[in-house]
């Protein structure tokens, strides 16, 4: 019996010990225990055509999953010569993206925009 307290008390110190360790390295009880969620949807924008009035990109996201999702939301972030943010703008697709799908559509800008940035913000994985 002696023993076997002594070996419950030798496992908590180690326990104790990882986890204090970990903590101070950075990692939270809620990071140590939780699995991460993957997400496999990508966003992109394609070359921006200036035109006279604006400029127009097309929005581009991908589904490389097995999942559908609905209600993806995604920031775009149009930038000038000098890399100076002119517009940020969020974009939302009200229909389903398929498991392996693609969904697209075109996105207005300033007409100073040079290049653009996409940025997935949110969605919802339906069943």
């Amino acid at each position: 019996m002696r023993k076997f307290i002594s070996n419950i008390i030798i496992i908590g110190l180690l326990l104790a010990v990882g986890y204090y360790w970990l903590a101070e390295n950075g990692y939270n009880l809620e990071a140590i225990l939780n699995k991460p969620k993957t997400i496999r949807l990508k966003a992109e924008c394609s070359d921006i055509e200036n035109l006279v009035l604006t400029s127009v990109t097309e929005l581009t996201i991908s589904n490389s999953g097995n999942s559908n999702y609905n209600e993806v939301t995604v920031r775009v972030t149009a930038y000038d010569e000098n890399d100076d943010i002119i517009k940020q703008k969020n974009v939302v697709f009200n229909r389903i993206l398929q498991s392996k799908g693609i969904l697209s559509k075109p996105i207005t800008l300033p007409v100073k925009a040079i290049k653009c940035n996409c940025v997935i913000l949110n969605s919802e994985k339906t069943e």
